[in-house]
């Protein structure tokens, strides 16, 4: 129970610390964070080859399940959204790295729904920031009370890095 519930608090944490509406012009809500503000509060974040600014997030071979967006919509606003884009750039080091860029909806603990993408070195490059976007209609599902979550995915737990994680909400 211990190795669920601390990853989910760290996550959780993670999440509301670095995330912050960039532009509400009340009809779109856009979250980014380019890991700066977290440099020196959390290990993982690193100075050095960023994709913008100085600092990215190191995704070890210890994590399956990178920090990302998780959030009820009501908290982002009272209002619906049709679509949420999904852009973060990574940088993958060596040959054989495959992860997926993942949205799911969650209700009272079962997901509802899912988008992937993955992405793999051989598309890629080796050695160089890539963006990767994924789209989500939501018109089905969203509800004020359900639960978004984005995320990378690294099933076989390779190391590479990740910045500029962004979420933007549309209306």
């Amino acid at each position: 129970m211990k190795k669920i519930i601390f990853p989910l608090f760290y996550l959780f944490f993670f999440l509301n610390s670095c995330f912050g509406p960039q532009n509400n012009d009340h009809k779109n809500h856009i979250y980014l964070n380019d890991f700066e503000s977290l440099f020196g509060v959390f290990p993982n974040v690193l100075k050095g080859k960023s994709h913008s600014g100085d600092c990215f997030y190191q995704v070890t071979d210890q994590i399956e399940y990178t920090p990302g967006f998780i959030q009820s919509f009501e908290n982002i606003s009272p209002n619906s959204f049709a679509k949420v884009k999904v852009k973060v750039h990574v940088y993958l080091p060596e040959k054989d790295i495959q992860a997926a860029l993942q949205i799911q909806i969650w209700d009272k603990g079962t997901m509802l729904n899912m988008q992937s993408i993955e992405f793999e070195t051989r598309d890629l490059g080796v050695s160089q920031w890539k963006k990767v976007n994924l789209e989500m209609d939501l018109i089905k599902d969203y509800d004020p009370s359900k639960e978004i979550r984005i995320f990378i995915h690294n099933p076989y737990r390779k190391s590479f890095m990740m910045d500029d994680f962004q979420v933007t909400f549309l209306q």
